[in-house]
């Protein structure tokens, strides 16, 4: 999965769901921001493994998806 296609399903299951940004940063376990959570969503930062698996739980997702990207040099750089 692109960076692209992560960043596009990330905000369409978020919006199906009915969430804003700031509710899936509440709703997790581990207290992010919003702001946090938006630079997720647009492929700035990746999560650590325990605020994937928490983001993971708020959306109905596998936590592995936010690991799974291909292509994206920048994301790399980020790790």
């Amino acid at each position: 999965m692109s960076q692209r296609e992560l960043t596009s399903f990330l905000v369409e299951k978020r919006k199906k769901l009915g969430l804003t940004q700031l509710d899936v940063a509440q709703k997790s376990k581990y207290e992010i921001t919003r702001q946090y959570y938006g630079m997720i969503e647009l492929g700035e930062r990746i999560p650590s493994v325990r605020t994937a698996k928490s983001i993971a739980e708020v959306l109905d997702i596998p936590w592995t998806i936010f690991f799974e990207m291909k292509g994206n040099g920048k994301l790399l750089l980020n790790i």
